[in-house]
């Protein structure tokens, strides 16, 4: 498994760039389980993120808690959520989602 913190430090991606995270999911075609805990994105470098996941074909563990995402990221993640079918286990906790967003997701 990938951590954010090991991406950062090995790999040289600064989580200020998803571009560079995006792009490294796009390639990576063996990455199953991937821990993007407490990085701290704002709505747009997640929407990115959780673009490139759309593709991330193999990714069945992810874990986007305390990831700073808000109810502007809802539908950012409905679409990942719709796309990435081999995701079995997601984690979301400590974000500001809301009721509502919870709702949309589920």
């Amino acid at each position: 498994m990938i951590n954010a913190d090991q991406t950062v430090a090995e790999n040289g991606f600064f989580p200020t760039v998803p571009e560079q995270l995006a792009n490294a999911l796009l390639a990576n075609h063996t990455l199953t389980e991937l821990d993007l805990s407490h990085i701290g994105m704002n709505a747009t470098s997640a929407t990115t993120i959780l673009s490139a996941l759309e593709m991330a074909v193999n990714i069945t563990h992810l874990n986007i808690s305390r990831y700073e995402l808000d109810a502007s990221s809802v539908p950012s993640i409905v679409k990942m959520l719709s796309k990435a079918t081999t995701l079995k286990y997601l984690v979301l906790a400590d974000n500001e989602l809301g009721d509502d967003g919870v709702s949309q997701i589920s």
